[in-house]
């Protein structure tokens, strides 16, 4: 895990050497975007990589109304890193709906955005009539972003006794933190059920977890109303927690690494 004064700022420096132009990974539904770190380290030493994360883990700031908002207030932190374009977006699960957002606030400023790749990231509609999630949902969802695909823990205090026993560096955040989390993930539901998507004008580069799932409504093609360019996708054989995993990031790796090179050709 990161170092901790760095590790729950809105910009996680995951890599700040290399030459080329920086990548920018926003935050899945927990917030944290410590998940990008071995994606990082696969891309190598002259690739830098900014994980983007939510607001109020390390302290009670209030939490974003909308994704909106949200995503406004990441598009000026890129811009302190990255003043002009191109742009280079990577987003997992919530984070590829925020990454889009974020692709339309940099467009609408008059800059480029060269890259927007979508790790089996679903648009806003597509869970708008799903009930929305409890906190027991926020819980399982903590465990999964440890690694652990069936959990039974159904209160904060179980959860925290998980990660402990599991050595999980998720166990080193703290009960204030882990509770914070347990709010980002349903406050995040709510906000994605409520968003509004604008239109990119670009390509999107994207990821399918295709292994069967229980949400089998789910289909990258209902970004097609929210995306001019073209989709181009990669079907990975694994569920969706499993992605930024093993042989299938070593994959996304790969296939952002040659993206990467046709971009800097």
């Amino acid at each position: 895990a990161p170092a901790a004064g760095d590790a729950l700022g809105v910009v996680l420096a995951l890599r700040t050497g290399g030459e080329r132009t920086p990548l920018f990974a926003v935050h899945p539904a927990g917030g944290l975007a410590w998940c990008y770190a071995g994606l990082s380290a696969r891309l190598g030493p002259d690739q830098p990589l900014y994980g983007i994360q939510a607001r109020g883990l390390d302290d009670d700031e209030p939490l974003p109304r909308t994704l909106q908002e949200e995503a406004e207030d990441y598009a000026a932190r890129i811009r302190e890193i990255q003043p002009h374009g191109p742009y280079r977006l990577v987003g997992w699960s919530v984070g590829g709906i925020l990454a889009h957002t974020v692709a339309v606030l940099l467009r609408e400023a008059g800059e480029r955005v060269d890259l927007l790749a979508l790790l089996d990231a679903f648009p806003a509609e597509q869970w708008r009539e799903r009930p929305a999630p409890e906190e027991g949902d926020a819980l399982t969802a903590v465990l999964r972003m440890a690694g652990f695909e069936r959990a039974g823990e159904r209160t904060r205090e179980d959860v925290l006794a998980t990660l402990r026993r599991a050595g999980s560096p998720l166990a080193g955040l703290g009960d204030r933190t882990l509770a914070r989390i347990v709010d980002i993930v349903p406050n995040h539901a709510r906000m994605m059920r409520e968003h509004r998507h604008r239109r990119f004008d670009g390509d999107v580069l994207f990821f399918t977890a295709a292994a069967p799932r229980a949400e089998d409504w789910l289909t990258r093609e209902a970004w097609r109303p929210h995306v001019a360019g073209a989709i181009d996708n990669h079907d990975l054989d694994c569920t969706h927690p499993q992605l930024l995993r093993d042989a299938h990031l070593d994959t996304i790796a790969s296939v952002l690494s040659a993206r990467l090179a046709e971009l800097d050709g």
